[in-house]
């Protein structure tokens, strides 16, 4: 078909006729057959038609249909949207609703294909059967610099050597990464990594719209089978999911089901993943993901050469990581690489850290309301692809490596170890790899052998503000150390009730032992920690324990025990709430909540009289 004089958005072209020299306007291109309205017959032909020089916008009408593509998309800046006939502009009269997304399918290369300084979006569309068999791209494609944005769109059945779904490299510059709200990204394949996404170089995905799904995503026999992000690469997800479901959910890859950050050997490159949540009803989550090697949920590896002096990085707060499975870290695996000179670097992870400035606020993070299930790594799994339990942890840190966690609930999971730690540790950049526990609520896990196990050697543990209740622990002891090859542990103001069991381990003489530090504890078991007036043997009072709430009834021994430290509990709530009990050390409570009051009127199962007059 002839091709139609392209309409101008802007204005009318007469009335703009003495500007249309010095300031060119964005025109809508229809593509379509049958309609005397289209533009033109094939999406390649419009986007040759537009213009370098401003953002136009490619309408695709239903009246055709878009087989066999593989829209090449060069140095433009262009809206490829979804739209009914070529007579409009791509909304519906009654109330502006987008109309059905518009089918785009491939065949034997990627649906779209961007290259150079290029910056697309693609709106209302349906992207299946691109192929990009030992590259990377299946359904769209980006090789350049600038920016991709994707919004209402559905990317479904491609496959690719990796990023099955979505590839990115950044060449000659920084791509930005955009999934905007109603982007489904699922069923999708990659032979190596990326099932869903794969982006590698300076790339900054950011997944932070609502109605947002990666799911059902592989990536055989490499890492992330949700995302996986590479090299100078930073991924930010923040998203409430889908309909209320997770936004990163039953993806499978060998290494990182949901998400694997890796880093690459071409100068300093850290990877670099941040989440959070910007809907204070729901965190954001990372959930039902598989890993047949390692990382169910989330992995992490730093680059091979000791030159490239990275490591791999990531920040959470107000987060789920829940029932991923894998034979080693079903929850986290914080992996190492023993460099070129053996030299050991290790991957940081750091959830809910106060200290570190990820930024979040920036880009509009809220903390999770009151009473919403927050902050927790819950029901996961290390098993093997046959559902046998394996040795494995629920997190994994690795040789080098730094698991600082902060205001984190672990409950449900099944697992050798909950936490397990090993490697001989060297020091990253004038820090001390070690892993912190602080204000944690460890309950009802399902454990083969210890909670927390601490092997190799150099790695300052604390535990601090933590409740230990109501686990399974086929061992003797909660808490094991292999060696005191310069691991050290501190353990203060937390309650230890796992009755039967024995509390540390630990080879050669506890008291007197300067690698050990224990102090304001309650523990069912004092016989394996240090002689100390602060150490109490005894069994605390939780205002349901059957059901879950390790909250301290007012009268627990763990009320108003421990001296005054500031900050919050794992609630969020205030710390140093003095009681009307005699203190023992001081007004702070043990353990992972803060009694906020003498009654919980109005939303604990704790309290029978409310109105002011009955007696405590």
């Amino acid at each position: 078909m002839k091709p139609r004089p392209i309409r101008s958005n802007a204005c009318l072209l007469a009335l703009c006729a003495p500007l249309a020299s010095a300031v060119p306007f964005p025109r809508d291109i229809y593509v379509g057959v049958g309609d005397v309205h289209c533009d033109y017959a094939t999406i390649q032909e419009a986007v040759d038609a537009a213009s370098t020089e401003t953002r136009d916008t490619v309408w695709l009408s239903t009246t055709e249909s878009y087989d066999a593509q593989h829209v090449v998309i060069t140095g433009k800046s262009v809206r490829i949207a979804g739209t009914t006939t070529c007579n409009g502009n791509g909304r519906e009269a009654d109330g502006g609703a987008p109309p059905p997304q518009v089918t785009v399918s491939g065949a034997d290369w990627p649906v779209f294909s961007i290259d150079g300084a290029a910056n697309v979006e693609l709106d209302n569309l349906f992207v299946t059967g691109g192929q990009a068999s030992g590259d990377f791209g299946g359904g769209v494609r980006f090789q350049g610099n600038g920016s991709l944005t994707l919004a209402n769109v559905t990317l479904t059945q491609n496959t690719a050597g990796s990023g099955g779904g979505v590839g990115v490299s950044a060449e000659d510059g920084t791509v930005n990464v955009y999934l905007n709200a109603d982007t489904l990204i699922v069923n999708n394949t990659a032979d190596a990594s990326g099932g869903g996404l794969f982006v590698v170089g300076q790339v900054s995905l950011y997944v932070l719209s609502p109605q947002t799904l990666i799911a059902f995503n592989t990536a055989s026999t490499g890492y992330g089978g949700g995302i996986a992000g590479v090299g100078l690469a930073s991924v930010t997800v923040a998203s409430a999911g889908y309909g209320g479901g997770a936004v990163i959910q039953f993806n499978s890859a060998a290494y990182g089901g949901g998400i694997a950050m890796i880093g690459d050997d071409d100068g300093r490159h850290t990877p670099w993943l941040r989440m959070f949540t910007k809907d204070a009803s729901n965190p954001v989550q990372v959930s039902s993901n598989t890993a047949t090697v390692a990382g169910g949920g989330i992995y992490l590896k730093p680059p091979e050469s000791v030159l490239s002096a990275g490591e791999a990085l990531m920040c959470a707060q107000d987060f789920r990581i829940d029932d991923n499975i894998a034979p080693e870290g079903a929850a986290l695996h914080l992996d190492w690489s023993t460099t070129d000179i053996t030299f050991d670097t290790g991957s940081t992870a750091f959830l809910n850290e106060p200290s570190l400035n990820c930024d979040p606020e920036s880009l509009g993070a809220v903390a999770c309301a009151a009473g919403v299930p927050c902050n927790e790594i819950a029901g996961n799994a290390a098993e093997d692809a046959g559902g046998q339990p394996t040795d494995g942890a629920t997190i994994l840190v690795g040789s080098s490596s730094t698991l600082g966690a902060h205001r984190l609930s672990l409950r449900h999971n099944t697992a050798h170890h909950l936490v397990r730690a090993i490697g001989d540790n060297d020091d990253q950049f004038g820090l001390t790899p070690s892993v912190t526990l602080d204000n944690c609520l460890i309950a009802s896990n399902d454990i083969a052998r210890e909670l927390i196990r601490i092997g190799g050697d150099d790695v300052p543990v604390t535990i601090k503000q933590c409740s230990l209740v109501d686990d399974i622990i086929n061992s003797t002891h909660a808490i094991k150390f292999d060696n005191t090859g310069g691991t050290s542990l501190t353990l203060t103001d937390s309650i230890i009730d796992e009755p039967g069991t024995l509390a540390l381990d630990y080879p050669g003489s506890v008291d007197g032992n300067p690698a050990i530090a224990v102090q304001y504890v309650l523990s069912n078991d004092i016989t394996t920690l240090p002689a100390d007036p602060t150490v109490m043997q005894g069994e605390p009072q939780f205002v349901d324990a059957a059901n879950g709430d390790f909250h301290l009834l007012p009268a627990s021994l763990g009320v108003d025990f421990a001296p005054i430290a500031g900050g919050v509990d794992l609630d969020g709530r205030p710390r140093d709430v003095d009681m009307p009990v005699p203190d023992v050390f001081g007004p702070r409570d043990l353990g992972a909540y803060e009694r906020q009051s003498t009654f919980d009127c109005g939303g604990g199962s704790d309290t029978i009289y409310c109105n002011g007059f009955e007696p405590f």
